[in-house]
């Protein structure tokens, strides 16, 4: 799990300058797969329960919301993960967020200042970044090559509008995104697993050992409803 601060301004829906929106995922370390995503304005606890609702939403459903259709092996994840991998920060290791492993799931906070430890959410940032603000230059993408402009002028997008473009990433980035130099087994070449990270995932979350943990979608409301 992690947060960053997106290279963009955007607006409300009355035009008025709000900032600069906040993305937090759930990467799977294996595949790579994004399990789920939050778009807010603050990083707080309130922002990571949201993340898990999202991770266990049926996201065919989800999509459909911001009028993209999506087959379900694009992005077939409803269940959590078993071991929740964070760093030191506050809505990670607050008392809260904590009750999370009344579940079963299992907690471990990274020490500081190690941003490799958590390599995987780290490289999803950077392409989810680079796929967009080419597309969205001049529209209040930050840009350090244009010098010093105030990127806050440029801003015209509202978090509904951002938000419908981060969704088409992510739907590339899992199910599109050639994955290269991955350590195929043999298992994997005979099953005829793609180098995508849907694919791999598919694979992943079917074999022996595999931890994961489901909820009915009652449960889960019910236990987000709680922290």
């Amino acid at each position: 799990f992690d947060s960053t601060v997106c290279d963009i301004y955007l607006i409300d829906e009355t035009g008025t300058l709000k900032g600069r929106p906040i993305l937090t995922t759930c990467i799977d370390a294996y595949s790579s797969m994004c399990y789920g995503y939050v778009l807010s304005w603050n990083n707080d606890t309130k922002s990571l329960c949201h993340l898990l609702q999202n991770i266990l939403t049926d996201k065919t459903e989800w999509c459909r919301k911001f009028g993209i259709s999506l087959e379900k092996s694009q992005w077939n994840v409803q269940e959590l993960p078993g071991i929740f991998v964070t760093d030191m920060g506050r809505e990670y290791t607050s008392e809260a967020f904590a009750q999370i492993t009344e579940t079963g799931v299992t907690m471990v906070n990274l020490p500081p200042y190690r941003p490799e430890l958590k390599g995987a959410v780290e490289k999803f940032f950077d392409i989810i970044q680079s796929m967009y603000k080419p597309l969205l230059k001049g529209k209040g993408v930050i840009d350090q090559e244009r010098g010093a402009r105030d990127y806050r002028l440029d801003a015209c997008l509202t978090m509904f509008d951002f938000e419908k473009i981060i969704l088409r990433c992510i739907v590339y980035y899992n199910s599109q995104r050639l994955i290269e130099r991955f350590p195929y087994t043999q298992s994997m070449i005979h099953d005829g697993v793609k180098p995508y990270a849907a694919s791999i995932w598919e694979w992943g979350r079917l074999q022996p050992g595999a931890n994961l943990i489901p909820f009915p979608h009652d449960t889960a409301k019910i236990i987000l409803y709680l922290l």
